[in-house]
């Protein structure tokens, strides 16, 4: 009995990982407001009436395409940082593979961007609230880096923030197709540079004679 509901669940699953998927290329390709979940149930080879099963409407698939695209992202920033034992380190990679990562991922790099084509305007609240747990993430680091230091004043939670902004600013940049387009190895260095000067710990020289 219990082999035969785990059995259950898991195809269950895999029919939500389908459905999320194929939405995910319709909203790309075609749209939030122009796709219908017809389209999706089609695309996805299952009845409309299977869908409804597992997501209240449109909307709901595109929130949980959120939650999910979200996960993803988190799983790979830990997975490659993990093994790196300095916190400043971190965040510059955190930094740096998160761009990466939208590069390969367009569909998430335009829900943080908040394209209107892509999200539904009821849900950009939810979208603020998936910058927050990037900002929770990247703030982790950012106390390590300024346990125990009295000549840092700023608050974590603000250069978090901050960090952030300049990874979405740069995001953002890249959709402009400016003529003088910058590598995600120049913004790599530039935000090195950035934390290096702001937050590693550079010791004061004694007073020449």
């Amino acid at each position: 009995m219990a082999v035969q509901v785990a059995d259950k669940n898991e195809k269950a699953r895999e029919k939500e990982e389908r459905i999320l998927d194929v939405a995910k290329k319709r909203f790309l390709h075609y749209g939030y407001r122009k796709t219908t979940v017809d389209e999706i149930a089609a695309d996805a080879g299952i009845g409309k009436a299977s869908i409804y099963l597992l997501f209240k409407n449109k909307e709901d698939i595109l929130l949980q395409l959120i939650d999910s695209e979200a996960r993803s992202l988190q799983r790979f920033l830990y997975g490659k940082i993990k093994d790196e034992p300095d916190p400043l380190r971190k965040l510059e990679m955190i930094f740096e593979e998160a761009m990466n990562y939208l590069e390969e991922n367009p569909f998430l790099k335009r829900l943080l961007m908040r394209d209107p084509e892509i999200i539904s305007p009821k849900l950009v609240e939810h979208i603020l609230d998936v910058n927050d747990r990037y900002i929770d993430i990247v703030e982790v680091y950012v106390k390590q880096v300024m346990e125990g230091r009295d000549d840092l004043a700023f608050k974590p939670r603000v250069v978090a923030y901050t960090i952030y902004k300049l990874f979405e600013s740069f995001s953002y940049y890249s959709t402009l197709g400016e003529e003088d387009e910058i590598s995600t190895q120049e913004i790599g260095s530039f935000v090195s540079t950035l934390l290096h000067r702001g937050l590693a710990y550079e010791p004061c020289e004694a007073p020449r004679e």
